[in-house]
């Protein structure tokens, strides 16, 4: 888990995980947004 890994120490390694899962969550809210215009 993402916070676990938070938790241990913001590495590099979790900072990118950080940055990508919330890049995808960003892209699944914009399909989102879109499917109900």
């Amino acid at each position: 888990m993402i916070v676990t890994d938070m938790a241990d120490g913001a590495t590099d390694n979790s900072l990118s995980c950080q940055i990508l899962f919330w890049s995808l969550v960003d892209q699944l809210a914009q399909s989102l947004i879109n499917a109900l215009k």
